[in-house]
């Protein structure tokens, strides 16, 4: 942690003139503080280098800013900001979509981690609905054992709990 920590401090102008590398840097950090459950110091990072590929890789259309924004969604619910959650989920379902497909891996998890933020701002039905609809498309294209396919069930499975669907 010492060493993660020194590190995120140390980032800021370290990478003048190389501002993909910095947010390449920045999204291995925030991957690492968000495994540890440190969202704060995760959404810091994961908000500059969405910035800093919105500015040199074609704005927050870009394929490269994608990813960013579906991991800070994750970060902000999880602190707790549900409202702000929404509206970037809702926003960067509908930009992967376009972008990428609405089925691709990354509009999936985006929309995963709008469902994760329904069902912990108690909006259960939501929620079911939205994991629903991931699952099925999950099951079709990727199978019914594999990591992503499971992990919506476990959404799903906590949304109908709350609505004691046991």
């Amino acid at each position: 942690r010492a060493v993660l920590d020194r590190a995120s401090a140390s980032i800021d102008g370290r990478f003048a003139g190389q501002p993909l590398v910095e947010a390449a840097v920045r999204e291995t950090l925030a991957s690492t503080y968000s495994s540890l459950g440190d969202y704060p110091v995760a959404e810091h990072h994961l908000r500059r280098a969405l910035e800093l590929r919105g500015q040199r890789q074609g704005g927050l259309d870009s394929v490269a800013a994608i990813q960013p924004a579906v991991d800070l969604i994750f970060c902000l619910t999880y602190e707790g900001k549900f409202s702000e959650a929404q509206t970037l989920g809702e926003a960067t379902v509908a930009r992967a979509a376009r972008v990428l497909g609405p089925e691709s891996p990354q509009t999936l998890n985006a929309m995963l981690n709008l469902a994760v933020n329904e069902h912990r701002e108690g909006r259960s039905i939501q929620a079911e609905e939205l994991s629903r609809r991931i699952l099925e498309i999950r099951r079709r294209i990727s199978g019914p054992d594999a990591p992503a396919t499971l992990d919506t069930m476990e959404i799903l499975s906590d949304s109908l709990r709350d609505e004691g669907k046991y």
